[in-house]
C-alpha cells in the first residue's frame, strides 16, 4: 500500500473539462500501481477518499489502468506508485475520455511514511 515507508509515489491533481468516463493508463519500464482519490489525498488515511485502484491491467504488461466516471466540478488525485518497494523510475500517463484532463503534480504532501518519486511525468491525451 502507499503508506509503506519503502514505497515512493507521485500525486497528481486531476480536473476534467467534461463529465464522463475516463481511463488512465500508465506507460513505464517499472511495475506501476495506480490509486484514484476524490477531493483529497492523505497518505496516512488512504481508505478515506479512495475510489479506485489497479495494479496490472493485463497480467503481462505490469501497468495500471483505471477507468472511472469523473465529474467536471470535482477534483481528483491520481497517485502513481510501484508494486515493489524501493523502486523509482519514469512513467507517462495516457488519458482517454470525452474532454481534456488538466493534470498538475502535487508538490507538498506531508507524511513521515512516504517519499516522492523523482520521476519525469508526461501526459498523453488521445
Amino acid at each position: 500500500m502507499i503508506s509503506s515507508r519503502n514505497h515512493y509515489y507521485e500525486a497528481l491533481q486531476i480536473n476534467v473539462t467534461e463529465t464522463g468516463n475516463y481511463t488512465f493508463i500508465s506507460v513505464s519500464r517499472i511495475d506501476t500501481y495506480g490509486y484514484l482519490f476524490i477531493n483529497d489525498f492523505d497518505p496516512t488515511l488512504v481508505c478515506k477518499t479512495l475510489i479506485a485502484e489497479n495494479d496490472d491491467a493485463k497480467d503481462d504488461n505490469l501497468q495500471f489502468q483505471i477507468q472511472y466516471y469523473l465529474q467536471s466540478s470535482i477534483m481528483y488525485i491520481l497517485v502513481v506508485t510501484t508494486y515493489f518497494s524501493n523502486t523509482t523510475g519514469k512513467f507517462s500517463i495516457v488519458v482517454e475520455g470525452p474532454g481534456n484532463a488538466n493534470i498538475v503534480r502535487i508538490e507538498n504532501i506531508q507524511s513521515s511514511n512516504s517519499k516522492l518519486i523523482n520521476a519525469h511525468i508526461s501526459i498523453l491525451k488521445f
